[in-house]
């Protein structure tokens, strides 16, 4: 548990009543006069014989609650498919290791039929990037056996499966592909699949496309692209005929599947997403406490968090900051719906890439917990932006005492009168 010096910074705002209040003889005088002729107790007896009396003046605590359990929630949601930009690779922990990419198929029928005859000279999958980190990303393309909805909720392995063997590329070799740092965006598709449809020998990719990582980079970083949602430039399929004709087919869906594995690590995002479920025993507070101020603290571990993406910085200009939105859930099990609801504690905003102390105030939720009017379900910390972008904030969780979550709790006791 962090030592009481923590505590140093906060109790100076929260000075306590004085240790000795004199009340003079006047005051005794009034005493006297508004009494009746009963034998005085110990308190006004004081006054008689001495014309003061010294109470022992409340005291201020500043006391520090470790956090027994903390769990991490995963939440599907669609923000892979609903987003502008999509990710490939991996950032700090969170992976998109699946692109999957759907084309209309009224759009390749009406393709076959308007270049019947035509010989394929050569294809090629347009993959336009926008930015990238100094790695290499190594992946195939697989035809998918599975459809998909860009407002499906997909997360780690949850996705449609795919043929064994990859599309093959332009020399008809099945070949991993290679994402370099600002390196062609054209990757080639053997001319003989693409004949196969226009002479109506094989059908088109009926569910469309996977990109699926073959070897995780070797440095940090997402490879980002526009999402057919951003309105241009979307991954498209471009075929080009001996007649010196060509035909591009976009892509109708796309998504970027997240996966995150916590392995031990406290980290709260947004997109994938991940809630953090803090428990904690506040018996240890009295029951006479007079509470001024209390705290969810934690460390914010710099190194491992991130508000923004490279491309979203550079596109659109987004915020950097990690958006938190603190709750009290109706339940503290998971597995009921309760426990992804309830009382809204705190909202706050914060670098996600600085390392550095966070308090979140508790305001009335101590209180309501010390007087009875709500149980103590626990606190539940998400991103703000949970359905919105990806977003990733990781914390200390210890074994240092120091860094360790804690509740921060100030509070009063009533004075004592003593004869």
């Amino acid at each position: 548990m962090p030592p009481d010096s923590f505590c140093e910074d906060l109790t100076r705002d929260y000075v306590p009543m004085p240790d000795i209040r004199k009340i003079t003889a006047l005051a005794a005088l009034l005493l006297i006069a508004g009494c009746g002729t009963d034998q005085e107790g110990p308190v006004s007896q004081k006054f008689i014989d001495e014309g003061t009396y010294i109470p022992g003046g409340g005291k201020t605590i500043c006391q520090i609650i470790p956090v027994d359990d903390i769990t991490s929630n995963i939440i599907a949601t669609d923000v892979g498919g609903q987003g502008s930009l999509l990710k490939f690779g991996g950032n700090r922990g969170l992976e998109f290791n699946r692109v999957l990419l759907s084309f209309d198929s009224d759009s390749l029928d009406s393709m076959v039929i308007r270049n019947a005859g035509k010989t394929v000279q050569s294809a090629h999958l347009n993959i336009p990037l926008i930015s990238s980190p100094d790695c290499e990303l190594i992946f195939g393309i697989y035809p998918l056996t599975g459809s998909f909805a860009e407002d499906d909720s997909l997360f780690g392995d949850d996705y449609p499966e795919m043929e064994s063997s990859p599309v093959p590329d332009e020399t008809g070799a099945t070949v991993d592909r290679i994402l370099v740092s600002g390196g062609s965006s054209e990757f080639g598709i053997d001319a003989g699949v693409i004949q196969g449809w226009i002479d109506q020998v094989t059908a088109p990719w009926e569910f469309g496309l996977a990109l699926a990582e073959e070897q995780q980079p070797d440095s940090m970083g997402f490879f980002e692209f526009y999402s057919i949602n951003y309105g241009q430039d979307p991954i498209s399929l471009r075929i080009y005929f001996d007649d010196s004709s060509g035909d591009t087919i976009a892509v109708n869906r796309d998504y970027s599947v997240p996966f995150y594995q916590p392995d031990g690590e406290l980290a709260v995002m947004g997109g994938a997403a991940i809630r953090l479920h803090f428990q904690f025993d506040l018996q240890s507070v009295s029951d006479s406490a007079m509470v001024h101020y209390s705290a969810l603290v934690l460390q914010v571990e710099g190194s491992d968090g991130f508000g923004v993406t490279v491309g979203e910085l550079q596109n659109f200009s987004l915020d950097a900051r990690f958006y938190s939105y603190l709750y009290a859930p109706d339940s503290d099990n998971p597995e009921d719906e309760s426990f992804w609801e309830g009382t809204g504690v705190d909202r706050q905003d914060f670098f996600a890439t600085n390392s550095r102390e966070v308090e979140f105030p508790l305001r009335g939720y101590t209180n309501d917990v010390l007087y009875g009017s709500r149980e103590n379900t626990g606190l539940v910390l998400q991103s703000d932006l949970e359905i919105t972008r990806f977003q990733k904030v990781s914390f200390y969780p210890g074994p240092v005492d120091s860094l360790s979550p804690y509740i921060k709790v100030i509070y009063s006791l009533p004075a004592e009168f003593k004869q």
